[in-house]
């Protein structure tokens, strides 16, 4: 967790080794999170995932998170070979 701004802090990676999913360390880390917001006085957190990570979206949704915004990021891989 970092605080970037005044009352805003952004989660920057949650993960639970494939093992241990379904035990709730994630809900643990996210409560963690918020806590350590709570005591820095951010009132927003904010986390990024992609939407096609359905575990990390159940997380956060389970969380209390809602989408805010949604990004299309594009990649262009050039194949030619010379």
């Amino acid at each position: 967790l970092e605080k970037v701004e005044s009352g805003l802090s952004k989660i920057g990676l949650v993960a639970v080794h494939p093992h241990e999913h379904g035990k709730g360390i994630g809900s643990f880390l996210m409560s963690c999170a918020e806590r350590a917001a709570f005591l820095n006085e951010s009132h927003t957190i904010e986390v990024v995932t992609q939407e096609s990570n359905t575990a990390a979206m159940a997380l956060y949704r389970k969380s209390g998170f809602d989408i805010k915004s949604k990004t299309y990021i594009y990649h262009y891989w050039n194949n030619d070979t010379i």
